[in-house]
């Protein structure tokens, strides 16, 4: 073929440059070169999600379908916004099974006098009482002291609270069927 009639490939070009950065912080306008926030200093770099209690990178696994990051050295347990609904709606019987042990350790509750600074957003969380809900009516007090992140929603476990929730509801849906004097009545017999 003569040289104007082969096929020729359409040139290829570049995706554009971001031409801004926002700041996760504080939400303000970087360039995209910038290492730091002009505005706040905080890093533009994505930073591996960390244990907020002890600093340890996370590791993603997934536990009774439900997708979770644990930290291998003090058995916490993150859990997106996501898969706390997920655990909310499908898992508040098994929940137990999300924890890395069942055991609760004094130095973990120790840690607590420290805010837990968020895996993903890296602000302080606010610590406050875990409520199970139960079938989208029922809310049961655990005595558990979650930590929850105010940006993304998302909550950190300490090492054998999952458990300790999965008991609550297991006491409180046994005291509700001695209550009733039902069997299973109250919450269904299919869960």
């Amino acid at each position: 073929l003569p040289p104007d009639e082969i096929p020729q490939a359409a040139p290829v070009e570049a995706p554009a440059a971001s031409a801004e950065v926002q700041c996760p912080r504080c939400e303000a306008t970087n360039k995209p070169t910038d290492k730091q926030c002009w505005q706040c200093s905080a890093s533009l770099v994505p930073e591996a999600p960390s244990c907020p209690r002890c600093v340890t990178a996370l590791v993603e696994t997934e536990r009774d379908d439900v997708a979770l990051r644990a930290c291998n050295a003090c058995g916490g347990v993150w859990l997106d916004q996501a898969s706390v609904m997920q655990m909310f709606q499908h898992h508040m019987n098994t929940c137990g099974a999300l924890d890395s042990s069942s055991e609760r350790r004094e130095e973990d509750l120790q840690r607590r006098t420290q805010p837990a600074a968020c895996p993903i957003c890296k602000v302080n969380m606010q610590e406050h009482d875990f409520i199970a809900q139960l079938e989208a009516m029922y809310n049961v007090p655990t005595g558990i002291h979650a930590d929850r992140c105010t940006t993304c929603y998302g909550m950190w476990f300490d090492v054998g609270e999952l458990s300790a929730v999965q008991q609550a509801v297991a006491e409180y849906r046994a005291s509700k069927q001695e209550d009733s004097g039902d069997s299973g009545f109250l919450f269904g017999s299919g869960e």
